[in-house]
Order: C-alpha cells, then sequence, then structure tokens
C-alpha cells in the first residue's frame, strides 16, 4: 500500500465532531470519583459531545478520571453508568492508553446490553473492536463482534440489521488480518452477492484479496467498485454527489495502493494525480505520491515539492486540532518521505536530520523507517551506528507482509556491515 495506509487493513472510521467545552479537572481520588459521578449523570447530545470535548482538550487531568475509572469497573462496575464508562473509555482511545480503553469500552458494552439500546451496544462494541484491532488482538476482535451479534436487543430490526452489516465488515478485517484470509473472503464474498456488487463490499472483498496478495484480483474488484461508484455519481442529487465523491477518492486512493504492490508505478501515479487534481491541499496524496516517484528514482525534484507540501499542510491542520483541543496527527510518515527523497537526491546530511526526526516519535519506530535510517548512516560511513539501527529495526512488531519482507532483508544488511566491520579489526 501507499506511505499511511499500508500499515493497516481497512479503514477505522471513528470521527468526533465536538463543540467547545468546559475542561474537566481532577486532583485526586476523591475528585476523580466525584467528576465521574457527574459524568453518570450527563443527558442529551449536546452535553455528551461537551463533556467528551472536555476530556479530549485537558488530557492531563482526563488521565486521572481514566485512571480512577478503570479502578471503578474493576471492583465497583455498578457505580459507573453506560455514559461514564463510554466517554472514558473513548478519552483513553485518544490517550493510547489501549488497556483502560478496552476495559472500560467492554464495561460499556454490558451497560448497552442493560439497556438494551441497539445505538449504545454498537458503537461500544464497534470502539471496542477498533482498540482491540490496534493492539493486534484479532481473535478477540473476532471474539467480541460474534458477541454483539448474539444479543438479544428489543429494537432487533432493520436499524439493527444494518448495524449487524456494519460489524460483519469489522469481523472480516479482523479474520483478514489474522490470516484467516479464506473464511474472510468467504463472508466478503457473500456480502457482494447479497447486496448485487454494492462498492463498498466489493471494496471490502478487494482489501481481503489484497491481503491475501492476490493482487490482479483485487485491482478488479477496486475497478468493479470505482465503475460502480462514477456511474452511480452521475445519476445522484447534490447531498448523496458530495457522499459518492468521498466514496471514489478512497476507492482510487486504495487502487493506487494495489498497483504499488504490483510494482506498477506509473499506474499508481495516475490515480493519485487525479485525486490531488481534484484535492490539490490533501497532505497524503502529496506525500504518496512524492514518495512512490522517490523511491523509484523519478522526478526527484518534484517529488521533493510534493513532499514539503504535505509536510505544511500536515501542520496547517495540527494547528487547527490543536485549537480544538486535539492530539495532533503523527507526521513521522511524512519526515521519513522526506529523508528519503534527500537520500535519493544525494544530499545525505539533511536526510539524516529529517529520519532522526521521524523517529523521535513511537509511529516512527517503524520497520521500514528505520531501514532508512540506517542507509543514510552506512552511506556517511557510520557503520556502527547503521548496525545499532538496523537491530532495534528487527525488534519491532511486525504483523504485514511488507514488513516481514524488509526484516529479511535488513537481516541481509546487518550481516554484511558486521562482516566487514569485523574484516576492519
Amino acid at each position: 500500500m501507499t506511505r499511511c495506509s499500508s500499515r493497516i487493513l481497512g479503514i477505522v472510521t471513528l470521527t468526533f465532531v465536538l463543540t467547545l467545552g468546559s475542561v474537566i479537572q481532577a486532583q485526586d481520588a476523591s475528585d476523580a470519583q466525584t467528576k465521574i459521578k457527574k459524568l453518570n449523570q450527563i443527558t442529551g447530545t449536546e452535553a455528551f459531545r461537551t463533556a467528551l470535548k472536555g476530556l479530549l482538550k485537558d488530557e492531563k487531568d482526563s488521565k486521572v478520571l481514566v485512571a480512577e475509572a478503570v479502578k471503578m469497573a474493576k471492583d465497583k462496575p455498578e457505580n459507573l453508568t453506560y455514559n461514564s464508562s463510554y466517554l472514558l473509555g473513548l478519552a483513553a482511545r485518544n490517550q493510547k492508553d489501549y488497556p483502560a480503553a478496552r476495559a472500560l469500552l467492554k464495561l460499556s458494552c454490558v451497560k448497552a446490553i442493560d439497556l438494551l439500546s441497539v445505538n449504545k451496544a454498537f458503537d461500544s462494541y464497534q470502539n471496542l473492536v477498533d482498540v482491540l484491532m490496534l493492539e493486534k488482538k484479532y481473535d478477540e476482535a473476532a471474539d467480541e463482534i460474534q458477541q454483539f451479534l448474539k444479543q438479544k436487543l428489543s429494537e432487533k430490526s432493520e436499524e439493527f440489521a444494518q448495524m449487524e452489516i456494519l460489524i460483519q465488515e469489522r469481523l472480516i478485517q479482523a479474520l483478514a488480518a489474522k490470516g484467516k484470509i479464506d473464511e474472510a473472503l468467504k463472508k466478503a464474498t457473500e456480502l457482494v452477492d447479497r447486496f448485487n456488487g454494492y462498492p463498498r463490499f466489493l471494496r471490502l472483498k478487494a482489501d481481503v484479496l489484497r491481503e491475501g496478495e492476490k493482487y490482479d484480483e483485487a485491482e478488479t474488484a477496486y475497478q468493479q467498485a470505482l465503475s460502480t461508484l462514477i456511474k452511480n455519481k452521475a445519476d445522484a442529487d447534490d447531498e448523496e454527489s458530495s457522499e459518492k465523491k468521498d466514496e471514489i477518492r478512497l476507492t482510487r486512493y486504495l487502487l493506487s495502493g494495489i498497483y504499488v504492490d504490483m510494482n506498477k508505478v506509473e499506474k499508481a501515479a495516475d490515480q493519485l494525480k487525479i485525486l490531488l487534481k481534484e484535492t490539490p491541499d490533501n497532505p497524503t496524496f502529496n506525500n504518496d505520491l512524492g514518495y512512490i516517484w522517490a523511491d523509484h528514482n523519478l522526478n526527484l525534484d518534484e517529488s521533493e515539492k510534493l513532499v514539503r507540501k504535505a509536510i505544511e499542510e500536515q501542520t496547517k491542520i495540527n494547528k487547527k486540532r490543536a485549537e480544538n483541543g486535539l492530539e495532533p496527527l503523527d507526521g513521522a510518515a511524512y519526515l521519513d518521505s522526506l529523508g528519503w527523497v534527500l537520500f535519493k537526491k544525494k544530499k545525505f546530511p539533511e536526510a539524516k536530520k529529517e529520519l532522526l526526526e521521524a523517529v523521535k516519535t513511537p509511529e516512527g519506530q517503524h520497520v521500514e523507517i528505520l531501514d532508512h535510517l540506517a542507509d543514510v548512516h552506512m552511506i556517511l560511513g557510520e557503520k556502527a551506528d547503521a548496525i545499532k539501527v538496523w537491530e532495534q529495526a528487527l525488534k519491532v512488531e511486525s504483523e504485514t507482509k511488507r514488513d516481514k519482507k524488509r526484516k529479511v532483508e535488513i537481516e541481509q544488511k546487518l550481516k554484511k556491515a558486521k562482516e566487514a566491520k569485523e574484516e576492519k579489526k
């Protein structure tokens, strides 16, 4: 896949549309319990959003609330309601405290079932599954999905049927991520057939085929989804047309990733050029096209311009997020792209500077980024540093086939570097 989406299967779609709210402050356990009691009493969508906004904005104090809520969930779960457990579960997820998020979201699932609420149960289970997927606990994710599908909820109706389909998608993604490609493909194909080639499910099937490295079939499925979406857009009204445009962009983006996998660089570039023509300021599209070209020693000057624009646009986005109390989006992949472009342009000291900055964040501790940094160390004659970084890269947990293949290459580089080091002694 391309730079940002290659490290995950599918797309997590949770988006917070939040209004400005007051900051929740918690000074100690007693104060935290008081604040949690107030969360228990929240009613109404607007109040919920305001509370969530406050939790996300003041991370330091929300961590105190999360920690206290986790204790309560273990010792006195009856003292937490659906709202408090769900809100604090989302806060923990935002903090990337996945164990806490898992504990609180599991409790919110129980509370939602007690309330016999389809919507609340769906929200809780979907976010719980997302956390488990982020933790790479794919079997547990699949188990939780099955639990949701077994629930006896009084509101089961057409609404539940729609949610059941959405949660089935998550099950298919979990199965594919676990490597159960045949089972995931069977379920995805059933959805495609059941809904007469609906583009969303064609894309899901393509995701599974791609995970199974069946690239030709995946390309066909993405192309079918894209063709159908373009046709449907022509027949849609203005509001539907806007939604279709987003779907078309997503499908084109995924198609570009397949072409990268197939080493069809120009075809990948063509899709990204179309996307940039429509949304010239999109940081992901700018970054991906710049990186793809640079990685294949093509259009290096233009590649550098594209990646620098991606970083500039990402900075603007993060400024707006900061104004709304949200965590900044990570830019490690973009800094890596810039470092790699500079490496290809033989500007090695400059490349080293960008890559050292990239690896400072947790997201920068990625096999590919570390490999790039080690390559720069080597070409600068810094063999000891290169060996150290390659050894670090091999310790990084890797799930994707792409990362595992890169580790094999790193092992070969490391062996060669160590042998050269020994010969000099």
